[in-house]
């Protein structure tokens, strides 16, 4: 059977040929409602984003997948009230208290993770204030997660520029290409790649599990090449990963300065040209007007 499932809304629908069953987290020791594939599609309507496809067995893995998938959701939902610098102290408080709870998960906890590593936080500063609540509240799980976070902002930034460079010839059709990135942040690779950008991680088993993850993709060989090119990576140790990204822009900074500085020094030759070439006074024929302007 396939199942499409929806973890924020905590439901989906089941299809086996000609018959539909309806899913709900909420009513796990119900037996599916029987539907048609048509009125069960309906349900779904506005769900395609966050829709989910499993091949499954019976009733009860479709539930264990729309059970994880729903603690994805809550505690993504979670992480963001915590983040938001909207949120008010006791709301902050209730959301990080929650998440340390759905975070004991490690699949949730790399879920989480491989999210907030796929670009920048929009406000890193929120990290200084939310860090030292996870202190005092003794969140552990939450804070390691803080931590690595804020930690990796500068290369979490690369990586995603690094996605944004890889071409459009790559991704076939080109409709592929959120799906494609949907893909990557869900399956923990930008997390991966930060991870071996940091020296944090080995750089081998990466290629393979990027390779795997993105195998439905018809050009994921190219993708993955494109995206891991501007960063020089062995695979002898972690250690010897170099950043190509910011060494080019720290030469495109030097080159800029120099350019600067060279400008500065024309325009300082130019005026002092232009300066020699005024006219010299004549200081004899000033003379000559003054002794006639005195008679």
């Amino acid at each position: 059977m396939e199942a499409l499932l929806s973890g924020p809304a905590g439901m989906g629908v089941l299809l086996d040929r000609a018959q539909a069953w309806v899913v709900r987290l909420d009513q796990p020791d119900t037996l599916p409602e029987a539907t048609t594939p048509d009125l069960a599609s309906r349900l779904l309507w506005g769900r395609e984003r966050d829709l989910r496809r499993f091949q499954v067995q019976n009733f009860h893995e479709a539930y264990q997948h729309l059970e994880v998938l729903y603690g994805k959701a809550k505690a993504l939902n979670f992480t963001f009230s915590f983040l938001s610098d909207r949120a008010s102290d006791n709301s902050r408080r209730f959301a990080a208290q929650v998440l340390e709870k759905t975070l004991q998960s490690q699949d949730i906890w790399n879920y989480v993770a491989g999210v907030l590593h796929a670009e920048p936080l929009p406000k890193p500063d929120i990290c200084d204030l939310v860090i030292p609540l996870a202190e005092t509240l003794a969140l552990s799980r939450t804070l390691a997660l803080l931590q690595e976070v804020k930690e990796g902002q500068q290369e979490i930034g690369l990586v995603a520029q690094a996605w944004d460079a890889i071409p459009n010839t790559c991704f076939n059709p080109l409709a592929d290409r959120p799906v494609c990135l949907q893909t990557a942040v869900e399956g923990g690779l930008f997390l991966d790649l930060v991870r071996v950008v940091r020296g944090l991680a080995k750089p081998g088993p990466l290629q393979l599990r990027a390779i795997k993850i993105l195998q439905e993709f018809s050009g994921h060989r190219e993708i993955v090449k494109s995206w891991k090119a501007p960063f020089q990576i062995t695979s002898s140790r972690a250690g010897s990963v170099r950043l190509k990204l910011e060494k080019e822009k720290i030469e495109r900074d030097r080159a800029a300065a120099e350019a600067m500085q060279l400008i500065s020094a024309l325009e300082a030759f130019e005026r002092a040209n232009t300066e020699a070439k005024q006219p010299i006074p004549d200081l004899h024929k000033e003379q000559n007007i003054t002794d006639t302007e005195t008679m």
